[in-house]
């Protein structure tokens, strides 16, 4: 017996899976050298200190995001939908927590660098 969900996940076929955070700001880029793998493990592949990645915070304001354009893109494409990944497994988060400090509604903040 099939899950409704998982039915109409396949029935979608085709969608958008929006995955940024603060690995985006390099650009896939760390001290001249330049990832082999995709940007979100740069912290992991080139072995860059928590204290040292949560500087990040600082810089990052997506003030340029633009969700009805990205909606819109995607409905021009044929996408039957979004998925919108709002925390990653750096532990930033895109929205304010109880749980973590370390998201974009309180930076700029070094708690990783206290923890």
């Amino acid at each position: 017996m099939e899950n409704k969900n998982i039915s109409a996940f396949r029935d979608a076929r085709f969608g958008m899976f929006i995955h940024f955070g603060l690995y985006s700001i390099l650009g896939g880029r760390w001290q001249g050298r330049q990832m082999d793998y995709i940007g979100e493990w740069i912290q992991a592949q080139f072995r860059i200190p928590n204290a040292e990645y949560a500087k990040l915070a600082e810089k990052f304001n997506p003030v340029l995001f633009n969700a009805e354009e990205w909606v819109k893109s995607a409905k021009d494409a044929g996408m039957a939908y979004i998925v919108f990944t709002a925390k990653h497994h750096d532990g930033f988060a895109m929205y304010h927590s109880r749980v973590s400090r370390f998201n974009r509604v309180l930076a700029p903040l070094r708690v990783m660098a206290e923890g």
